[in-house]
């Protein structure tokens, strides 16, 4: 659903059809690497958009071998583009690797995009097939094969994502007004995501923006949970928490919560040996923080509350006790998430000019390749505090790049690391794929002191998010 739901806007954008073939019958849960598989995909497709200029793209889901237990996957990107050589089909999986230069001046990408694929496939035991007539159009497919969890057919995706949405309003949630919660992270808009989301459980936290500052208040209160950031310029989360341990700041039940962009393979291991107590992966998300409060809170500070649909004035509760972090257009997100799925709205909704213009705005912003529902998602679902996010991502774009051309100009790679790294962060939460695949490598590049990579594609970095602020703001203005 995510990966169709990112590539459909495009592809219409562009006055291409788009049309999915996704097997209903397959197993609902399997065992794999969802996120390499769905990076294998969107890079498939959006190639396949790309380089399609005219005609129709189209994504085939099917399950070709099956056993008790195992299921294998046939995944097919087919599109009617410009197609590739016969002579240039070798070429495709180089790194770096342009095919037909001059032909394709003005459409982005490197080619390192179909060598990370045939990488990651390779690792699950898989491989790209291609087909290819020259000027006609391209087939891309590989077989993936899954551990079967779940053999129940998984039924229409997009009937599934509506029942989720209804089920939302049936859903446990936590309130615990009485936790002390301490919140430290360099970034103030990480800083306002948090604080947000912890008001939907009644909690105000405190918040630092520095480990000196955390320090400081480590000294002053008691908390339950700190939600301590890695990547902090000066002193990061790792030595402040040494530094906080050792002038014995940390008291017997308070839990220390490494908060880091980089969740890997092993993370969790290496926060555990650092001293943390656990970790949380950015942007975070409102069932995990959830999950992580019950674990750790004083059971005697938790309430278990049933979600109502009624939503309350701000900061106040509802009929049910849950606590809003800010007055939100119920109808505005109803229909944010309806635009995601088939079928048009009723005259009363379009009637609503209020959420009709908040629906205008959040459906250019996702034609501009800006992932609405994943942004929302990490604002806890409010669209009103979404835009409040979305416009301060913008706003304060060239204040951000000058400190990273400032790190840049005194070859600072490590606070170069740090700030792209929160840039990377922030682009995530409000769902700007572009930016952050950008900071991404840029930040690992800085990591390792690969100064000359850092300064040829710094440049792309800044032109993205100059365009993508520049697009924002025209929208809200």
């Amino acid at each position: 659903g995510n990966v169709v739901y990112s590539i459909e806007h495009r592809a219409v954008d562009k006055g291409l059809k788009f049309e999915t073939h996704i097997d209903t019958s397959l197993p609902s849960v399997l065992f794999g690497d969802d996120m390499r598989v769905s990076q294998v995909v969107t890079n498939l497709l959006t190639n396949a958009v790309k380089y399609t200029n005219e005609g129709r793209v189209d994504l085939y889901v099917s399950g070709i071998r099956r056993t008790e237990d195992k299921v294998s996957i046939n995944i097919r990107v087919k599109d009617t583009g410009i197609g590739i050589k016969e002579e240039d089909l070798g070429k495709l999986f180089e790194s770096f690797t342009r095919l037909e230069e001059t032909r394709n001046r003005n459409i982005e990408g490197t080619g390192l995009g179909m060598a990370i694929v045939t990488k990651l496939l390779e690792m699950m035991g898989s491989r790209l097939d291609v087909k290819s007539e020259y000027g006609k159009g391209s087939e891309f497919s590989f077989v993936v094969d899954q551990v079967i969890v779940d053999p129940s057919p998984m039924g229409d995706f997009r009937q599934k994502a509506r029942d989720a949405m209804e089920k939302q309003n049936e859903e446990i949630y936590i309130v615990a007004e009485n936790a002390k919660i301490l919140a430290v992270d360099d970034n103030e808009m990480n800083l306002k995501v948090i604080r947000n989301l912890l008001k939907l459980s009644g909690i105000n936290p405190d918040l630092a923006t520095s480990g000196e500052e955390a320090l400081k208040k480590l000294s002053e209160n008691h908390y339950h949970i700190v939600l301590l950031d890695h990547m902090m310029p000066h002193m990061d989360g790792i030595e402040t928490l040494q530094k906080a341990r050792s002038m014995d700041l940390i008291p017997k039940g308070t839990t220390v919560i490494a908060l880091t962009a980089n969740a890997v393979v092993g993370a969790r291991d290496t926060y555990l040996d650092a001293g943390f107590d656990d970790y949380l992966s950015k942007p975070v998300e409102i069932k995990t923080l959830e999950q992580t409060l019950a674990k750790y809170l004083p059971k005697d500070i938790v309430e278990y509350k049933k979600k109502d649909e009624a939503e309350g004035e701000d900061g106040k509760k509802d009929s049910n006790g849950r606590i809003s972090a800010g007055k939100k257009d119920k109808k505005a997100d109803e229909d944010v998430v309806l635009e995601f799925l088939p079928g048009d709205f009723s005259d009363e909704e379009q009637d609503d000019n209020e959420a009709s213009d908040t629906l205008r705005v959040l459906n250019n912003l996702e034609k501009h390749g800006i992932n609405i529902s994943e942004g929302v998602n990490y604002c806890g679902g409010d669209t009103a505090f979404y835009i409040e996010i979305v416009t301060e991502y913008a706003e304060n774009v060239e204040n951000r790049l000058s400190e990273l051309e400032e790190a840049m100009k005194k070859q600072d790679w490590n606070l170069y690391a740090v700030k792209v790294h929160a840039l990377k962060s922030m682009a995530k939460t409000i769902g700007d794929a572009k930016v952050f695949e950008k900071a991404k490598a840029l930040e690992a590049a800085s990591k390792e002191n690969d100064a000359g990579y850092v300064r040829k594609n710094h440049v792309e970095l800044a032109m993205e998010y100059k365009q993508t602020s520049a697009y924002i703001m025209g929208e809200f203005l």
